[in-house]
């Protein structure tokens, strides 16, 4: 072997050539100055991140211990943000708290199956220490149904609890029925006045079974909200939920062409 490619050589001889017969064009310097964004100032970026940094450190808090029970066994304790357990067919217990939803379904036992779902919440968009108002609400859709039932005592039911410290609003759907199915909708409201900075824990439960002589199963679905809340404010908690939208900064259509011709 010589030690030479002339596959090689010949194709290094080309591009050389080429480069030689058609050299790379520099481009011209613009005469106008291209527009770069502005910088958001300071109290623009606080008032965009913020409401994150505040839930970021209610994240750090120890969180509330949150419960459930199938057919009487339990209760079993977790403080997980999201929770979904099947135990057999028709016995189900779930939570959601970073998105605010608890759901609960039983399959016609005696004995409660329960969930109870609570966090600590704190108001958001506000100086820590002002004294806030505002309504916490548990909105549940239900059903209790069965596949024939006679005599007295035929009926299943759903309980539905609200608390925040002392103060609660509970309310139970005991439904009498000999076939078939009846649905409900309720919604749960409790005023709380907390101080901004401090969490206050607030408990959502859902707690259903069969009547002394029923057959029947039950289920809940609750979504937690809140409402009433100042102009500004928001709600953040330990779990991550958050019903602060994050804020855009808009920008004239003028400044948009500028920046994109």
């Amino acid at each position: 072997m010589s030690g030479h490619d002339p596959q090689l050589e010949r194709g290094i001889q080309y591009c050389m050539h080429e480069l030689k017969s058609h050299p790379p064009k520099k481009p011209p310097r613009p005469q106008y100055r291209v527009p770069r964004p502005r910088a958001l100032p300071l109290a623009s970026w606080l008032a965009v991140f913020a409401p994150a940094f505040a839930t970021a450190a209610l994240a750090d808090l120890s969180c509330p211990v949150n419960s459930y029970s199938f057919h009487g066994t339990g209760p079993f304790t977790t403080t997980a943000p999201t929770l979904d357990v099947t135990d057999s067919p028709g016995y189900h217990v779930a939570y959601d708290l970073p998105r605010g939803t608890v759901s609960m379904s039983q399959g016609g036992s005696l004995a409660q199956t329960y969930v109870l779902a609570s966090d600590a919440y704190d108001v958001t968009g506000v100086p820590a220490g002002t004294p806030v108002s505002f309504t916490a609400n548990f909105t549940v859709d239900g059903m209790v149904w069965t596949g024939g039932c006679g005599g007295s005592g035929c009926g299943g039911y759903v309980g539905i609890h609200l608390g925040a410290g002392p103060a609660f609003n509970d309310t139970t759907y005991a439904i009498h029925l000999f076939s078939g199915s009846q649905s409900f909708h309720d919604v749960r409201r409790l005023p709380v006045t907390m101080t901004a900075g401090t969490p206050i824990v607030i408990e959502f439960r859902l707690t259903g079974a069969r009547s002394p002589g029923g057959s029947h199963s039950s289920s809940g679905d609750g979504v937690i909200s809140f409402s009433d809340l100042p102009s500004g404010a928001g709600i953040g908690s330990c779990q991550g939920y958050s019903t602060v939208p994050t804020p855009v900064r808009r920008a004239s259509w003028g400044a948009l062409k500028t920046i994109y011709r």
